[in-house]
């Protein structure tokens, strides 16, 4: 069967700054696969986007405390996963 999957993804673009410093920097994550990318993860049973926000910074990096500037948007895109088609947004 060729199924077809629709998974959600949130994203964030970590920016800091450290003490006494003028130069924002900012959050890339090494996967295992040897990519660099922002924090994202799938959003889990009835997940508000900010919750899924809040567990995979956590997750992922460990930080607690954050403050959401803006919103950048909605992405769609499709790739393959074990063979079958993924859309995902």
């Amino acid at each position: 069967m060729n199924e077809r999957r629709l998974e959600q993804s949130i994203g964030a673009v970590i920016a800091y700054r450290l003490p006494h410093s003028f130069h924002k920097q900012f959050v890339l994550l090494k996967s295992p696969r040897g990519d660099w990318n922002f924090v994202i993860g799938h959003k889990e049973n009835q997940e508000t986007d900010h919750d899924t926000l809040k567990r995979e910074i956590f997750v992922e990096t460990g930080i607690i405390s954050f403050n959401i500037l803006n919103y950048l948007g909605k992405i769609k895109y499709k790739f393959m996963k074990t063979g079958f088609p993924v859309r995902r947004r």
